[in-house]
């Protein structure tokens, strides 16, 4: 069962519509709001915890315990990064380190815990 743990929240408004596939995917920053990262994203800022409408203000986790949207099957030995839709799978060398999981994923699209944890590139 995914998890989350109250720690640094920040709102900022969504650039898209999030209502549907939004909550629990990585997020980056914009000139404007918060978009969706994209595969193996450097600049991940943290992941939604809600599911914001384009201009609504959208929450986002930028460090501690969340829950995430797995891309694929994750152990709990993976480091993650995330794919072209802001789910998280696991990193590939040179890939951005974005969380560690706190609970394995058996499919893609399963929720599950992670800790943010930025660490630079897989080696």
């Amino acid at each position: 069962m995914a998890y989350a743990q109250d720690g640094s929240r920040r709102a900022y408004p969504a650039d898209a519509d999030y209502s549907v596939t939004g909550q629990y995917r990585a997020m980056k920053r914009t000139a404007t709001g918060i978009v969706q990262c994209g595969a193996a994203d450097n600049d991940f800022l943290g992941m939604l915890q809600d599911d914001p409408k384009a201009g609504e203000s959208g929450t986002v986790q930028v460090r501690d315990v969340s829950k995430a949207v797995a891309g694929g099957v994750v152990a709990l030995t993976d480091e993650l990064t995330t794919d072209a839709t802001g789910r998280l799978v696991a990193a590939a060398t040179g890939n951005p380190i974005v969380a560690r999981p706190l609970e394995a994923a058996a499919a893609a699209g399963d929720l599950f815990s992670v800790e943010i944890r930025r660490e630079g590139a897989k080696p």
